[in-house]
C-alpha cells in the first residue's frame, strides 16, 4: 500500500495553481501525487462533482494501490464534456482532509458554545446510533413534532429530507437559509417553477439585474462561462445593473445602481416603455397575459401607500370579465383566444365603472418617471430611458422563429433577475414591476427569452380558473398561498405567512420564546446535516441560545463545523469519493444553449476508494436509525414514493420517480444505499444498464429543440400570466380573515405593514431599508464567488480551493472600500478596517477597488466562520452574515427574505 504523510499530502496541493488555466479545457485535471503513483498500474474509476448547487460534471479517478491520486472530468459525459473546474479538481482534498471527522464522537464536555472544548471522545456506531436512536424514540413516543431536522446544501446529492421526516414523523424539518436567497418569485408567477434561465443561443441584449453570468457562479456542467463567452462573441450586449462590477459587467455595460432600489427602477421602466415608447408587445398582453381583465382601479391607502385590493369583475359564474372590442360588451375572459380584447379603456359593466388590468398599470405608473427614480437608484434617467429603448428595439416584437416546424414568438431581449434584487424589504415588488416589463416584451418561455428551467415533458403546465398560470410543486404556495395553521405546526411559523419563501430564522425565536409565538411543545432532539444555521444565517447570538436549549443534537458530520460545537452526538459521514449516490441531472439552470437544451439524464457515481476514515454515507445511517426506531416500513415507503415529495425527479415520462413496484423496497427489509441504487437503475432502465454507468457517470435523456421551449406545450392563450396579481389580493384578504377567525396577530408584525404588501400592482414607498445615513454613510454588498457558491463540500476550508484564492485573487477575502471614499475615511489599501451595522459586525483587510458603487461596501463570499477544530483555513476572510438581522420587522412580509444590504459605516483600526 503506498503510504501518503500529510506532508506528501499538503505538496500536492502545490499544482493547483495551473487548475485556473486547466479549467475551462478538455480533460482538466489536478495531479496530487504524481511522483509517487507514476510506476503503478493505475485504476480509473467513474465518478461525478457535488461542490455545485446542481451536480451535473461527471469525472474520472485514477486510484493507485486503494489511494485516489488524480480526477479529471470525463470526456465521455454530454454534460461537463472533459470540462472541470477548480471545485471539481479539489475533490482529492475533501477526501484526504486531515480535519475531517473520523470516527463517532460523543460529547463529554456538557456545556456547549462556540468557544468551548466539547470534549470528543471516539466511540462505535453501534453506541453512537444506540444513543441517537433511543433519543429520537423518547421523542417520537413524546411528540414527533419535538424533533427538528436542519439540512442544506452542504451534501447536495445526499439531501435526503423525505426519508428522515418520515422516519422520524416530524414536520419540523429547515432547508437552507433561503431568506437570504428569495429570488423565485417571478419565476412561479411567470415561468410555473421555481427558477428560470435565459437563452443565451438566441438573446441579443440582456439587462442582469442582482445576477450575473460567467465566472461570478460558473457551473461547468452547464458550462456558463463558455456559452456566455460565444453570446459575446456574436454580439450579444450585456448590461450589467449592480452595485458591484461584476465579470459580465466588465465585459459588458455596468450600470450601479444603490442596492434596494430595483422597484424604482422597475417602475421607470414601465413608465418609459408605456408613456414614452408606447411599444410592447399587444399581441403577448391580450392572449397570453391578464392585461384585459376588468376590475374596479380603486386603491387604498394603508401607511401611506398606494395598494389595489379589488378582484375581477366577474359573472355570474364566477369567470374574469374581459371588454371585446368587436362586440362592443363584456365577455368571459374564454369567449376567444383574445385578439379583439381591449387593453385600455374605461367601461361600464352592471352599472359599475371598470378599467382594463392594462390600465390601471398605466395610470399607476405615469408619476413613476426616470428624474423620480434617478436621486433613489442614483441611475441617470437618461440611461433609464436609453436601457428601455434598447430592450424594447431589440425585442423584435412580432417577429417569430421556426425551430423543427413549430413557429414561435422570437423575443430576444429580456431582463434577467437574481438574488440581489429580491433579498430587500421591497424584493417581491421589484419582482413585479420587472417581471412585467420583460411581459411587456413578451418573452416568457419562448426563443431569445426568459425560460423556467424544467420542461413541460414532466412538469405539467396549467391554467386554474381564472386562465392563470398555475405553479406546481416546490415553493408553489408563492403563487397560490396558504391557509393560517393556528396554533403553528411548524417551529419556523411558516403558517403564518402564506406566501413565504423561507421561515427559517423564526424557528429560533420560537424554539428561544415559544409561548410569544404560540408553540406548544418543546424541540428535544435536533438532526443536523449539511447545514450550518450559525455561519449561512444571521442574528448568531439568537441560533447559539436557541441550540443550548435544545437538550439533545446530533449532526451528520463530514467536518467539525459550527454546529458541531453544540452536537451531543456526530456521526461521521463519508467523503464525496466514498460514496454511493444517484443524481438526477433534470434542468438546467441560469443559461441555456442548444448544447444543453433539453440534456436531462442520471449521475451514478461508485466509491471510488474504500473509507479513509471510520465513516458512512448519510442514507445508510438512516436506514440504521429506522431499523432500530421500528421504522423500516415508512423509510422504504419515502425511497418507493413516486409522489410530489419523490426523491428524485422523472427525467422523461415514461419514468417513474421512485421505484416501480417490480423494483420497490420490501417495507421491512432494510437496504443499503447502494442497493437502492441498483433498483433505481433497473427500475428506470432495465438490470442491464447497471453495467452501462461502468462506462460513464451519466446516462443521457435529450428533449427535441423544440420541446424545451415550454411554449410548445402550451401556446397562445392556453395559460395566462399576471400584470395585476389578483392572486396575492385573495391570499391576502383570506389571511386577514382567518387570523381574525382565531382573534391572532402575526407576532412581532404590524399587520397593516404587511396586508399593505398583498396588492394587485407592485408597492412602493420611502424609507424601505435603501436609504443611508449620517450614522450609517454606505450600504453593504455581498456577492457570490465561484470557489464556494453555497460552500457544498467544506469549499471554504479545501486546501487546494484556498490556495488558489491565495495566490490569485486574494482580493475576495478582503473588504472592498470605493476608491472613491477611501481618502475621505482615512483608509489605505490593506490597513485592516471594521464593518459595523446596527445589527452587528465584522472586519478585515482593506481593498481599494473601482468596482464599487461610491455608496457601498463591498464583502464577496461568505469567508470567516471561525472555529477552532476546522481548518484554519476555515478562519480568514470576511464573515459579511454577521452585519445581517432577522429582526420581523426589517424582513420582507412576503417572501421573509433578509435584507441583504443593511446599512453600514466603515472605520480603521
Amino acid at each position: 500500500m503506498m503510504k501518503m504523510s500529510r506532508r506528501t499530502f499538503l505538496k500536492g496541493s502545490a499544482g493547483t495553481l495551473a487548475a485556473i488555466a486547466l479549467s475551462a479545457g478538455t480533460g482538466a485535471s489536478i495531479n496530487a501525487f504524481e511522483a509517487s503513483a507514476a510506476s503503478e498500474e493505475a485504476v480509473w474509476k467513474n465518478s461525478f462533482c457535488a461542490f455545485c448547487h446542481f451536480p451535473g460534471c461527471a469525472t474520472k479517478v485514477k486510484v493507485v494501490n486503494g489511494v485516489a491520486v488524480e480526477i479529471m472530468g470525463d470526456k465521455n459525459s454530454e454534460t461537463n464534456q472533459g470540462r472541470l473546474c477548480l471545485r471539481g479538481m479539489s475533490t482529492l482534498n475533501n477526501l484526504y482532509n486531515p480535519y475531517r471527522v473520523k470516527a463517532p464522537m460523543k460529547r463529554t464536555n456538557p456545556e456547549k458554545g462556540l468557544d468551548i472544548d466539547p470534549g470528543w471522545v471516539e466511540i462505535t456506531w453501534e453506541e453512537a446510533l444506540d444513543i441517537v436512536a433511543s433519543k429520537l424514540k423518547a421523542a417520537m413516543d413524546e411528540d414527533p413534532r419535538s424533533i427538528l431536522i436542519s439540512g442544506g446544501f452542504g451534501v447536495e446529492e445526499s439531501f435526503r429530507v423525505a426519508p428522515a421526516q418520515a422516519v422520524f414523523g416530524t414536520p419540523n424539518y429547515l432547508t437552507s437559509p433561503g431568506t437570504l436567497c428569495p429570488e423565485h418569485f417571478n419565476q412561479l408567477h411567470l415561468n410555473g417553477q421555481m427558477l428560470d434561465r435565459i437563452d443565451l443561443e438566441y438573446v441579443d441584449y440582456i439587462v442582469e439585474i442582482g445576477r450575473t453570468m460567467g465566472s461570478d457562479w460558473c457551473a461547468t456542467s452547464a458550462n456558463h462561462s463558455s456559452h456566455y463567452a460565444d453570446a459575446l462573441e456574436r454580439g450579444a450586449k450585456f448590461v450589467t445593473v449592480n452595485p458591484y462590477c461584476t465579470h459580465s459587467a466588465q465585459r459588458g455595460e455596468w450600470v450601479p445602481i444603490m442596492p434596494g432600489t430595483d422597484t424604482a427602477l422597475g417602475f421607470a421602466l414601465l413608465y418609459t416603455i408605456i408613456h414614452e415608447i408606447g411599444v410592447y408587445d399587444e399581441h403577448f398582453m391580450k392572449v397570453r397575459s391578464n392585461a384585459p381583465y376588468l376590475v374596479d382601479p380603486s386603491f387604498e391607502m394603508i401607511k401611506g401607500r398606494k395598494v389595489y385590493k379589488q378582484g375581477y369583475i366577474r359573472n355570474a359564474d364566477g369567470k374574469p370579465l374581459v371588454w371585446d372590442e368587436v362586440l362592443n360588451q363584456a365577455v368571459p375572459f374564454d369567449s376567444s383566444m383574445g385578439e379583439s380584447y381591449a387593453l385600455l379603456g374605461t367601461y361600464e359593466v352592471e352599472g359599475k365603472t371598470v378599467t382594463t388590468s392594462f390600465q390601471v398599470l398605466k395610470d399607476y405608473v405615469k408619476e413613476y418617471t426616470p428624474e423620480w427614480a434617478e436621486p433613489i437608484t442614483t441611475i441617470p434617467a437618461a440611461k433609464v430611458r436609453e436601457i428601455a429603448r434598447d430592450l424594447v428595439s431589440h425585442a423584435r416584437i412580432g417577429s417569430t422563429i421556426n425551430i423543427e416546424g413549430f413557429e414561435f414568438p422570437y423575443r430576444p431581449s429580456c431582463i434577467f433577475m437574481g438574488r440581489g434584487m429580491a433579498s430587500h424589504m421591497l424584493g417581491v415588488e421589484a419582482a413585479k414591476a420587472l417581471g412585467t416589463v420583460n411581459l411587456l416584451l413578451g418573452n416568457l418561455d419562448v426563443p431569445g427569452g426568459i425560460q423556467g428551467t424544467a420542461n413541460a415533458n414532466w412538469y405539467t403546465l396549467n391554467a386554474d380558473q381564472d386562465g392563470i398560470l398555475e405553479a406546481r410543486g416546490i415553493m408553489a404556495n408563492q403563487v397560490t398561498g396558504e391557509d393560517i395553521v393556528y396554533p403553528p405546526a411548524t417551529v419556523d411559523m411558516g403558517g403564518f405567512y402564506p406566501m413565504r419563501h423561507a421561515a427559517i430564522p423564526l424557528a429560533w425565536k420560537t424554539i428561544n420564546d415559544p409561548e410569544k409565538y404560540h408553540i406548544g411543545y418543546p424541540i428535544n432532539v435536533m438532526m443536523v446535516h449539511g447545514a450550518d444555521p450559525l455561519g449561512s444565517g444571521a442574528t448568531c447570538q439568537e441560533v447559539i441560545e436557541a441550540l443550548k436549549k435544545i437538550p439533545f443534537t446530533f449532526s451528520v458530520a463530514y467536518h467539525y463545523d459550527l454546529p458541531t460545537q453544540f452536537a451531543d452526538i456526530l456521526l461521521a459521514e463519508s467523503s464525496l469519493l466514498e460514496k454511493d449516490a444517484l443524481y438526477r441531472v433534470f434542468r438546467n439552470e441560469k443559461e441555456v444553449t442548444h448544447q444543453t437544451r433539453g440534456l436531462m439524464g442520471t449521475m451514478v457515481r461508485r466509491p471510488a476508494v474504500d473509507n479513509v476514515y471510520n465513516t458512512r454515507i448519510p442514507e445508510d445511517i438512516l436506514a440504521d436509525l429506522a431499523e432500530r426506531l421500528g421504522r423500516l416500513p415508512a423509510f422504504s415507503g419515502a425511497c418507493n414514493d413516486n409522489g410530489p415529495r419523490s426523491l428524485f425527479s422523472a427525467v422523461s415520462p415514461t419514468m417513474a420517480a421512485g421505484l416501480t413496484p417490480e423494483y420497490a423496497l420490501e417495507p421491512n427489509k432494510k437496504y443499503t444505499w447502494r442497493e437502492f441504487i441498483d433498483r433505481k437503475i433497473s427500475s428506470d432502465f432495465g438490470p442491464e444498464a447497471i453495467a452501462e454507468f461502468d462506462k460513464c457517470a451519466f446516462k443521457p435523456f435529450r428533449l427535441p429543440l423544440k420541446e424545451t421551449y415550454n411554449y410548445y406545450y402550451v401556446p397562445d392563450n392556453a395559460i395566462r400570466l399576471p400584470v395585476y396579481y389578483e392572486r396575492m389580493v385573495r391570499n391576502g384578504e383570506k389571511m386577514m380573515q382567518q387570523l381574525k377567525e382565531f382573534n391572532v396577530t402575526v407576532p412581532n408584525q404590524d399587520m397593516d405593514h404587511i396586508y399593505s404588501h398583498y396588492s394587485g400592482m407592485p408597492v412602493w414607498y420611502d424609507n424601505a431599508g435603501f436609504e443611508t445615513t449620517e450614522e450609517y454613510p454606505f450600504k453593504a454588498v455581498n456577492w457570490k464567488v465561484h470557489y464556494g457558491v453555497n460552500n457544498t463540500g467544506g469549499l471554504y476550508e479545501n486546501a487546494y480551493v484556498q490556495e488558489i484564492i491565495d495566490h490569485s485573487n486574494s482580493y475576495v477575502k478582503c473588504v472592498w472600500v470605493p476608491a472613491s471614499a477611501a481618502a475621505d475615511l482615512g483608509i489605505q489599501e490593506g490597513d485592516t478596517v471594521v464593518v459595523e451595522s446596527r445589527f452587528g459586525k465584522t472586519q478585515g483587510k482593506a481593498h481599494l477597488s473601482q468596482f464599487m458603487h461610491p455608496k457601498c461596501i463591498g464583502i464577496p463570499g461568505n469567508f470567516g466562520r471561525r472555529t477552532g477544530y476546522m481548518n484554519p483555513l476555515k478562519n480568514t476572510g470576511v464573515h459579511f452574515n454577521s452585519l445581517l438581522t432577522v429582526d420581523e420587522s426589517t424582513l420582507n412580509p412576503i417572501s421573509l427574505s433578509l435584507e441583504s444590504s443593511p446599512q453600514i459605516k466603515v472605520y480603521k483600526i
